[in-house]
């Protein structure tokens, strides 16, 4: 690890660590807390071994993240490599990819620490960084969203292979293919389409003596304002309506609009329930990509069918609820 650590620091241009490398977590990216000579850093792999197939991607975060520091939101600074690979990564020999920050004291706040004030400047801002505005083809994928005739398809194969799940799935299509229906009406008519954060909520707020800042930029990309507002108000709403609203209020008080019906708020919600439920019957089915991962940490494979059973059928009831929670909060 002390090499890793010598290698790191060659990588970046820091001081002579003095010690190896502190293991922060190990979740999404491995990251360390790495003291030199004349500071202390966080340092992050991105990937190990050759660059994923999505490398763009993360370009693509990069400059929204230059963006965000660039229009004055609080974010970690970053440390530019002496030979960048793209952005402000560089690789290390043998070791992947990886990204360096000026290590911040912190603590981290649960939602209801967070401001009301800063959550709606921040936001209110993130959304004139990168807009795209209509005509967007978003990721269906991503979405949950396929036509009737993959799900046949799909259904077909379960049936054919014994799966627990393929009579209700048949049973619960047509409301599952309402749903999706409804998910791509909203996102064919966006107007709103922008390249934002994407993992707007308290775990990726830091708590500092200059006050809050947003961290991990790596997952940023395209989403509506709509949806991402949504999903930003159920995070620092507290399941109470009525803060959400005070959210809402603010974020409009610093510029931000709200183009999507009271309705449709908590899209973003509904999209990752469709789309947890389509990758899981992808993955199990074997129709997936030859790069993409077939176990994935998020999905249990001892209980990915009873998991399926689950989503289908409360799919229909959960679409229900989060509407009229958005017409709730709305109207607070």
């Amino acid at each position: 690890m002390d090499q890793l650590a010598e290698l790191v620091t060659s990588a970046f241009g820091l001081a002579r660590p003095v010690d190896g490398l502190h293991q922060i977590q190990v979740a999404a990216y491995e990251t360390w807390r790495l003291d030199t000579e004349r500071g202390s850093f966080l340092v992050k792999r991105l990937w190990n071994g050759e660059d994923p197939p999505w490398r763009s991607q993360y370009e693509v975060a990069m400059e929204v993240e230059r963006r965000a520091m660039q229009a004055g939101i609080a974010t970690a600074v970053p440390v530019m490599p002496l030979e960048p690979a793209f952005g402000w990564a560089a690789r290390v020999d043998g070791n992947g990819v990886w990204r360096a920050y000026e290590w911040l004291e912190h603590t981290r706040p649960d939602a209801a620490e967070v401001g009301i004030r800063w959550f709606g400047e921040t936001l209110a801002r993130l959304h004139t960084l990168y807009p795209l505005g209509s005509g967007f083809e978003p990721e269906w994928r991503w979405l949950g969203v396929y036509p009737r005739d993959r799900w046949e398809c799909w259904l077909d194969v379960a049936a054919n292979t014994g799966r627990k799940w393929a009579g209700i799935a048949r049973s619960e299509l047509d409301r599952t293919l309402a749903v999706t229906d409804y998910v791509r009406h909203i996102h064919q008519n966006a107007t709103d389409n922008i390249v934002s954060h994407l993992d707007f909520g308290p775990w990726n707020v830091l708590d500092t003596a200059h006050g809050p800042v947003l961290i991990d930029w790596e997952g940023a990309g395209p989403t509506t304002a709509g949806a991402e507002l949504g999903r930003a108000v159920s995070a620092f709403g507290c399941g109470d309506p009525a803060r959400m609203r005070r959210l809402i209020n603010a974020y409009q008080e610093f510029g931000g609009a709200v183009t999507c019906r009271a309705e449709d708020l908590f899209v973003w919600q509904i999209t990752q329930r469709l789309s947890g439920l389509t990758e899981r019957i992808r993955i199990v089915l074997g129709d997936i990509p030859s790069d993409d991962d077939p176990e994935p940490a998020w999905m249990n494979a001892e209980t990915v069918d009873e998991d399926i059973v689950e989503a289908l059928t409360g799919l229909a009831a959960k679409v229900d609820e989060l509407r009229a929670l958005g017409t709730q909060v709305m109207r607070t």
